[in-house]
């Protein structure tokens, strides 16, 4: 059960990970690097104007010591600069006592090179075996954030998202 309300956790936020090199139809591909089962982190190449495959974007991962998802940053590549810059983060703070997921998005800052306070805030409600039982999305606004949706079952989030 748990795995099943984690997977399908996954599934709506978008945080899937496609196998170590996958192709696909659109011409690009992945590459994962794994420490220990778990994906650190994940390239995104395309094919360039050359016929060549470039980078485009990488996403690093984070786990806590429980090998819970904590953090994935999103960098795009930049060529002209021959680097790596930071794009966004999405941070996940688990809470046992109170059996919540608070997930956090935000957007890199170029000017003061760090990451702005969060703009969107998803809590998610799991029950005793991880199950997903309710989510209150919330977006940047005063102190607590502006509420936007619930949802109490998984269906009506996935509805929602189906929506936008």
């Amino acid at each position: 059960m748990k795995t099943r309300g984690i997977k399908m956790l996954i599934a709506v936020l978008a945080f899937t990970m496609t196998s170590a090199i996958s192709v696909n139809a659109e011409n690009f591909f992945f590459d994962k690097k794994e420490v220990n089962g778990k994906v650190v982190e994940s390239m995104k190449y395309v094919i360039g104007d050359d016929g060549n495959y470039v980078k485009q974007l990488k996403n690093d991962f984070s786990y806590d010591a429980d090998g819970r998802l904590t953090r994935k940053v999103t960098y795009r590549w930049d060529d002209k600069k021959e680097k790596w810059i930071p794009q966004s983060s999405i941070d996940r703070e688990y809470n046992n006592r109170t059996g919540t997921m608070d997930v956090s998005y935000s957007t890199w800052n170029d000017r003061k090179k760090e990451f702005d306070v969060p703009t969107e805030r998803i809590i998610y409600q799991l029950d005793k075996n991880g199950d997903f039982v309710s989510a209150n999305f919330y977006k940047e606004g005063d102190k607590e954030g502006i509420h936007i949706f619930s949802a109490k079952k998984a269906e009506e989030l996935v509805a929602a998202k189906e929506l936008k």
